[in-house]
Order: structure tokens, then C-alpha cells, then sequence
């Protein structure tokens, strides 16, 4: 998968199918009301029992080219095959699949024998579950536990991230990849909304306030996202900042082959790089003091 790139564009158009609605969180600013919402990805189900890993419904392996999509074993399996992304693979460009199966027909399902294994799977898994809500899931194995496939670009922000790195990587991504619950998702988002969270004021706030797993810093919906305070902006200086957040991805570019976790390690990050976000920082700081600051809790 191909991480950083977005066309010179304001607003992305579409919907996402979300079938938790109640579960999305929106922006609620100190300064500054934005119409973008923070999402996290699809969900399987809550705590798997030891041996099981993700739920095997939902991940398949990290090679496409298993049973689920050999033609002659599992026809029409293929079509239902979506990539899917949580922060691993969304960092270190790892390859992980995961079955869709909503809208699939029964006749459809039914024909593939590997698919309908796994079907049965997510049912008794789910019946064995201690909660009722997940127990009541197992009427319809099919569908993922909370459901967001965005379709169209979407900003991602992984919710783990090693403390090595300066900047969090965030990146849009597209259809018909799938998140999962381990990445929070931006719909609408435009290159001001990426230059302000990739920038040291958010990463501060991150460092701060934000959790920890082990040592890795840990981006929460409700903690880092939800109270941190926009900036006021004009015109001129938003669009400023939409021009830096450019050059930063047209920085990644420059290495196509690379991943996030290439280009943000903080002993191989390319000069440009580092560049384009040092003009970011600046900018953004800017927005909140004219006078430099000093420190993080300056």
C-alpha cells in the first residue's frame, strides 16, 4: 500500500457506512468548531480468548494468495478479500486481508466452504462470549462488530506509535481498504486538518496528556483528540499551512518504496523530510504565539 500522497484538494465527498453511529466522536474544541469527525475502525468483536488472535472472520493472514482466495477451491471468495490496515501494517506497510461479507447472498456464501468456517466460527465465538450484547451478534456472524468502510480518501491516525518518533505518521488512505480498530479515521479531512495534528503542537499534546502502551505513545479519541485546541486562523495563514502540509507529503514521495516507518525513524529520516516539518512546526506554532516557545510545557 502506497502511504502520503493526496491530490491538491479542500474537501473529500461521500459517506462512510458506519452501523455504530453512537460510538463516533466528534470534534469538541476550545477554540474552534470543525465538521470532521474521528472515528475509530472496524471492530471484530471485544476480547478474544488466547489462541485466537483477531477474529478469524475478520483477519485472514498476511498473504492474500491463501485457500479463502484460490479460485478452484473458494470460488468467488476473491471479490470479498479487502485489505485491512490497524498500525502495524498502516507503519511498516505490512499486508493483512479481511473478508466483507455484508451483502453477500446466502447462495453466494454457501459456495465457499472456507468462508462459511469461518462464519461458523464468528457465531460460537460470540455465543461464548460473556456479554450480552456480543452474544447477541451471533445472529448475524456476518457482520463486523462496529462497521466503518469508508468510501472515500480517509485520514489515519495509528493508535500506537513508537516514542522514538517525533511526529506520529498519519496518511490517507483509500478505498477499498478497510481500518481497523487499532487506527482512528478522519473523513472530510483536508491538508489543514492534516498540517495541525502531524504538527509538534498536537504531537506535544500527545506526549503530554496522551496514554502509553509499554513505552509506545498511545492517541486517544476522547483525550487527545477531543480536547485538544484548535487555533484560530486567517485565510492567508490556513492556507499557509495547507501549503507546508503539502510539501511535506510531496517529501515522502521522494521514496515511494519506503515506509512511514522508514521515513520517520529518527536515524533514516530524509532531510526533506525533516525539513518540511520543521517549516510545519513553526507555522502552527504561530498560530497560537508570535514569541517562540521555550519548551513542551511552555
Amino acid at each position: 500500500m502506497k502511504y502520503g500522497h493526496v491530490p491538491r484538494v479542500s474537501r473529500m465527498n461521500g459517506r462512510a457506512r458506519d452501523t455504530n453511529a453512537g460510538n463516533r466522536r466528534h470534534f469538541t474544541m476550545s477554540f474552534l468548531k470543525s465538521s470532521v469527525s474521528l472515528v475509530a475502525g472496524s471492530r471484530a468483536s471485544k476480547s478474544p480468548p488466547r489462541g485466537l488472535g483477531q477474529h478469524r472472520v475478520i483477519l485472514i493472514c498476511s498473504r492474500r494468495g491463501s485457500r479463502l482466495s484460490n479460485r478452484k477451491a473458494q470460488p468467488g471468495a476473491a471479490r470479498y478479500l479487502h485489505p485491512s490496515i490497524g498500525s502495524k501494517e498502516f507503519i511498516n506497510g505490512l499486508d493483512r486481508w479481511i473478508l466483507a461479507l455484508d451483502g453477500a447472498s446466502p447462495s453466494s456464501l454457501r459456495s465457499m466452504p472456507g468462508v462459511t468456517e469461518r462464519i461458523a466460527s464468528v457465531r460460537e465465538f460470540r455465543l461464548r462470549s460473556e456479554s450480552a450484547p456480543t452474544q447477541e451478534l451471533a445472529n448475524s456472524p456476518t457482520r463486523y462488530h462496529v462497521t466503518v468502510i469508508p468510501d472515500r480518501p480517509f485520514l489515519v491516525v495509528p493508535e500506537s506509535s513508537s516514542e522514538r518518533r517525533k511526529h506520529v505518521p498519519i496518511a490517507w488512505l483509500s478505498p477499498p481498504i478497510i481500518p481497523s480498530s487499532l487506527v482512528r479515521v478522519l473523513l472530510d479531512a483536508d491538508l489543514w486538518h492534516f498540517g495541525v495534528l502531524t504538527s509538534s503542537m498536537h504531537m506535544v499534546r500527545l506526549r503530554q496528556i496522551g496514554g502509553r502502551l509499554k513505552s509506545d505513545y498511545r492517541y486517544s479519541v476522547g483525550i487527545v483528540y477531543n480536547t485538544f485546541p484548535w487555533p484560530e486562523a486567517t485565510d492567508r495563514q490556513t492556507e499557509r499551512v495547507r501549503a507546508l502540509a503539502q510539501q511535506v507529503l510531496d517529501a515522502r514521495q521522494e521514496f515511494p518504496t519506503a515506509t512511514l516507518a522508514d521515513v520517520y525513524d529518527m536515524d533514516t529520516m530524509p532531510p526533506r523530510l525533516r525539513r518540511g516539518h520543521g517549516a510545519l512546526d513553526d507555522a502552527v506554532d504561530k498560530l497560537y504565539r508570535s514569541a517562540e516557545f521555550s519548551g513542551d510545557r511552555d
